[in-house]
């Protein structure tokens, strides 16, 4: 049996398994005896990435943040409503 390049040592699951391992080396996942490619902040290009991801990443939490507080203002004027709602018919009940 094959040994795995993932961890050395141990053998294989299986004697007709693939020996590379299926990830990206982008996502920093691959066999020990390849490289793989981590954020080199002296690079231009790896710092631009890093730039645009941090700003669509703020722009994704900014939207959440707009949504949420536009869903907590709409519930308080919902439960304010019902809240005047319940209490009428509460003092219809009792006085008819």
């Amino acid at each position: 049996m094959p040994v795995s390049k993932t961890t050395p040592g141990r053998l294989g699951a299986r004697v007709i398994a693939p020996i590379r391992v299926a990830f990206r080396h982008r996502n920093d996942v691959g066999t020990q005896d390849e490289g793989t490619s981590e954020f080199d902040p002296t690079n231009v290009r790896d710092l631009h990435g890093a730039l645009e991801n941090f700003d669509r990443f703020r722009s994704q939490v900014e939207t959440a943040a707009r949504r949420a507080v536009t869903d907590a203002v709409a519930l308080a004027a919902l439960l304010a409503n019902n809240i005047k709602i319940l209490i009428g018919l509460i003092l219809r009940q009792l006085f008819g």
